[in-house]
């Protein structure tokens, strides 16, 4: 069974399977992506083969009886049901756990906490030939981590992606969201994000230094989760082992070379969105805490 389990925070476009891919080609870690396949279409798995004919997934799908959320947009439910509709999100990351925990039945906590920690071992069974002591969860929900916490499930640590809210809002576009909601999803987003810092074990890396200091940012990343220190062309030697991941399927041929914007964006629209999605936040190193669990 893996020893600390971490968890990833960034919206869309931020890199969060780029990292993944780094990450799992560490020998102390297993890391797939955005973690979960979903249920709304039959997604490609990082081995070449829909998840729905991928003996990976498939036989995780049946460790867990994942049959039992047929009607989850995802393999397994992101948090336990408050009220049961969409707004649940918000309230996972607006209300104080004290409140959380008044509201939330504790069979579902329960059942949620076993869920995820049968996910775990059947991930870890399948990777025991690397003998691993970390996983990285990739599904980047706020929300989902509150919810684990709530329930009991230990939280080694959160990495938290910023990027040039520039590319974020212009990569929004290309996928019919307007620029104005865009930015302020940018904003609301990360500031909800910075406010786990002192509540669990917290970094905050960006994309853009990871693409330029590639191995300064893996030095900081690995320091924090305790494991050995790797650089990216020991990294790139693994870069051939099967890899079910989910995510950008552009990844299958990942060589490890980052870049750093692709839009070119006139002066007056800049200030625009920094006037909306507000300034990037520095990176931040936090490892003044060890597991938390539902304390």
């Amino acid at each position: 069974m893996f020893d600390r389990n971490f968890f990833v925070v960034a919206p869309n476009f931020h890199g969060a399977t780029i990292l993944s891919r780094l990450l799992n080609a560490h020998s102390d870690i297993v890391s797939l992506g955005d973690t979960y396949p979903s249920r709304i279409f039959d997604q490609i798995c990082g081995c070449g083969k829909y998840v729905s004919q991928c003996p990976f997934w498939l036989d995780i799908s049946s460790s867990i009886s994942s049959e039992r959320y047929s009607q989850e947009a995802a393999l397994l439910p992101r948090y336990p049901p408050i009220l049961g509709f969409g707004g649940d999100s918000l309230m996972y990351n607006e209300l104080p756990a004290f409140l959380l925990k008044k509201l939330l039945k504790q069979e579902h906590l329960n059942l949620y906490s076993d869920d995820y920690q049968r996910f775990l071992q059947a991930v870890h069974r399948h990777h025991a030939y690397k003998q691993p002591h970390v996983f990285v969860d990739g599904v980047k929900s706020i929300s989902r981590v509150q919810a684990l916490k709530l329930a009991g499930v230990p939280i080694s640590g959160v990495i938290h992606i910023t990027r040039s809210p520039y590319d974020f809002v212009k990569s929004s576009e290309k996928q019919g969201q307007s620029a104005y909601k865009a930015a302020i999803g940018y904003r609301t987003y990360h500031r909800m994000a910075s406010r786990m810092q002192g509540k669990i074990p917290y970094i905050r890396v960006s994309y853009e230094e990871l693409a330029t200091s590639t191995n300064q940012t893996l030095e900081q990343l690995f320091t924090f989760m305790d494991v050995p220190v790797t650089k990216l062309d020991e990294l790139r030697e693994n870069f051939g082992e099967a890899w079910h991941f989910m995510g950008n399927a552009s990844l299958l041929k990942f060589d490890g070379t980052m870049r750093l914007s692709k839009y070119e964006i006139d002066e007056s629209t800049k200030k625009k969105i920094i006037r909306l999605s507000g300034k990037q936040p520095p990176s931040v190193y936090s490892h003044s805490y060890k597991d938390i669990g539902s304390s």
